[in-house]
């Protein structure tokens, strides 16, 4: 550390980063470890009077993290965070541009709080912006003032960070924070020129420049990462989250002239090799431009082992097709098992609040199908001794063994990633790459339908699939609809108009012969066959006649829920649901014993208010009409037309008399909304 600052000017930071809180809650043994190390987190910030927290994303598991995670989140805060230590930096750049809030300001300048420890953090990408109003569960905690929410990008086309500046003494800050965004579309960004940081204009080169952000750091795919050459030079130190092995010692960059401090995650979220190595927070120590990164290890980690062996290099690998060879892998596999169990006592800190059951992952490899057994029913055995014994065995054939095809240039050797090293993404690339050329997808979007899976999978949005379809055809309609693709002539119009016209007479014509055969009025019984349904349907038809010959181009249904998904010019979807009440319709007005969705008959009253004569009192004495429109579907033969189409919430008996039929006939029907469909998206 440079001798021209003394210990007054040091910035004392705890960094830490994937939290992931609320991690596994409802597991009856692991639910509670995510809350147990962030407590240990904060206490080591008092231990170690830490000037403020900077949390690097993922600080929930979820985006929509339960109540009772919120609760225990918001009281460890409060708990840890508030109190009578005056705060001993000071605060220099502007709330408006650094605090994603509607009246933002820096927690501790808040008159009715008491901030002893500041909390500053970006969002991951499990807690990061979706629902109504793109809010963050961050901002939760944020408006609550128990923390400092920065580093969200409102303008995902063009990214412009503007630094906090803080200042200690004479050491001067600049924290740089960017939330995630999709490593696709935020390399596209870079590569596009449209990424800026901000820097002060007063002593530039002597602020000390520290960015904290949460992406991909290991390479997935041609642009699922941000490469270390997309950093601005001027940068001193990086804190990298997403990444959730330990690698918080800084590593120079010699390509950028800065350091990359990789903190990893609190707890183990994964079964994999990474998350087995010791878990630490770092306490960075910053003075002038010189800094130095402190490991402070975390006692209450739940121990974690992990291990690879193979079948073949036991009894059971002798002859792998043999009978008895699933038995003789279940002997050795135990013995494995019982060797880690010894082994994992060795990571027990003596904290009273360390859990004592093992997370333990045993990946088996083997080579023949006579070696598979039941790895849950084997892993009961250890119930009450490990605590993951459900999936701590990983079967998985050999690695030497290789897919391999024959073709003109040689044998192509292909390996699948396993299950837990590959995004679902990845998957849905892989099963159409591996389809025959031209029968992949050609309406929708592979890479959207892959983020829709992902929606689905990882974050259990069901709704993802539906919303990503419905915008795709829309876009697609919209975008032929635009070219002009769908225009007919008016002879096919014509001809259509004919063919409903005389499918319509005949229905009518085959629903009287019927009526007249049985002579059943449906008085009396509530089960009438009177043409109640058909009707709505034939005047369904004859309204949309109407609408086809008057103007042929196609109209947006009344609005009952509707779905509005838009795009931005990059093409990157943007899905969200909202429901806007449906407007009043008309009761319907009919005879008794039948009536539509929106009322009910009874003998001597019809649906709505028609008053009709009285009649015996029939089976149930309530009937109801099964008019399709009146549930807000719109058939798939006009969804292209997109006409409105309506029913008619009752209809006269043919058992009564003509003049009372022509009476309550006359009069409006009700319409019923239907549901629609509002695309607001580019031409993609």
């Amino acid at each position: 550390m440079s001798q021209e600052f003394g210990p007054e000017d040091e910035f004392r930071i705890l960094v830490a980063t994937d939290n992931h809180l609320g991690y596994n809650e409802k597991h009856g043994e692991r639910g509670d470890d995510s809350l147990i190390i962030f407590e240990e987190i904060l206490q080591l910030a008092l231990e170690k009077e830490a000037d403020f927290i900077l949390l690097g994303g993922d600080l929930f598991h979820e985006n929509k993290p339960s109540r009772n995670c919120v609760i225990q989140c918001s009281q460890l805060l409060k708990k840890y965070c508030f109190g009578d230590r005056p705060v001993s930096f000071e605060y220099l750049s502007d709330p408006s541009k650094d605090f994603c809030m509607k009246e933002p300001q820096v927690n501790f300048h808040d008159p009715n709080l008491n901030i002893a420890m500041p909390v500053f953090s970006i969002h991951g990408n499990h807690d990061d912006i979706s629902g109504l109003g793109d809010t963050a569960a961050l901002e939760l905690l944020s408006v609550a003032g128990l923390i400092n929410y920065f580093g969200r990008c409102t303008d995902l086309r063009e990214v412009q960070l503007s630094p906090v500046l803080l200042q200690k003494g004479r050491t001067r800050l600049a924290l740089y924070g960017l939330g995630n965004i999709r490593d696709e579309r935020l390399h596209r960004i870079f590569t596009g020129g449209k990424f800026l940081m901000l820097r002060p204009k007063e002593d530039t080169e002597s602020w000390f420049n520290l960015f904290v952000l949460h992406q991909n750091r290991t390479k997935h795919g041609p642009k699922s990462y941000i490469p270390v050459e997309f950093l601005d030079d001027f940068l001193d130190l990086v804190i990298w989250g997403h990444e959730h092995e330990n690698r918080l010692e800084p590593e120079w960059q010699e390509i950028r002239k800065l350091h990359i401090s990789q903190p990893g995650s609190s707890v183990a979220t994964s079964l994999c090799d990474g998350e087995a190595k010791p878990k630490a927070v770092g306490l960075l120590h910053v003075r002038g431009k010189e800094f130095k990164m402190e490991s402070l290890p975390l006692r209450t980690v739940r121990p974690f082992m992990f291990r690879t062996v193979r079948l073949a290099d036991s009894e059971a690998g002798r002859d792998p097709a043999a009978s008895d060879a699933a038995e003789l892998a279940q002997q050795y596999v135990a013995e494995c098992v019982e060797r880690m169990l010894l082994e994992a006592e060795e990571q027990i800190t003596g904290h009273p609040r360390q859990p004592r059951q093992p997370l333990l992952r045993l990946r088996v490899e083997y080579s023949e199908e006579a070696q598979l057994f039941h790895t849950v029913r084997f892993g009961q055995q250890f119930a009450g001794r490990v605590s993951n014994w459900e999936d701590m065995i990983l079967m998985k054939r050999e690695r030497s063994e290789l897919d391999s095809k024959d073709v003109k240039d040689g044998p192509v050797m292909t390996q699948t990633l396993p299950r837990e090293e590959m995004r679902v993404e990845d998957f849905v690339a892989k099963h159409f790459s591996e389809m025959e050329e031209g029968t992949g997808l050609r309406l929708l979007n592979e890479l959207k339908m892959g983020m829709a899976v992902n929606h689905f999978v990882v974050k259990e949005d069901s709704t993802a699939i539906a919303k990503a379809l419905q915008h795709q055809i829309g876009a697609a309609v919209k975008n032929l609809l635009s070219r002009n693709l769908l225009d007919v002539s008016e002879d096919s119009i014509s001809e259509e108009l004919d063919a409903i016209r005389e499918e319509r007479r005949q229905r009518k014509l085959d629903k009287l012969n019927a009526t007249a055969a049985t002579g059943d009025s449906g008085l009396g019984t509530g089960t009438t066959a009177a043409p109640s349904a058909r009707r709505d349907s034939d005047d369904d038809e004859e309204e949309m006649l109407e609408v086809l010959e008057t103007d042929p181009a196609p109209r947006r249904p009344a609005a009952q829920e509707v779905t509005i998904l838009s795009s931005d010019s990059d093409g990157d979807t943007e899905m969200d649901l909202q429901t806007a009440p449906a407007p009043p319709g008309r009761r319907g007005r009919g005879a008794a014993a039948t009536t539509g969705r929106g009322g009910r008959g009874r003998a001597g009253r019809g649906a709505g208010d028609a008053r009709t004569p009285a009649a015996p009192r029939g089976r149930g004495g309530r009937g109801r009409g099964r008019a399709a429109a009146n549930k807000g579907m719109v058939p798939l033969e006009t969804m292209f037309a997109a006409a409105s189409r309506s029913s008619r919430a009752g209809s006269a008996s043919q058992s009564q008399s003509q003049s009372q039929s022509q009476s309550a006939s006359s009069r409006r029907p009700s319409r019923a909304a239907s549901k629609g469909i509002v695309f607001d998206s580019d031409s993609d």
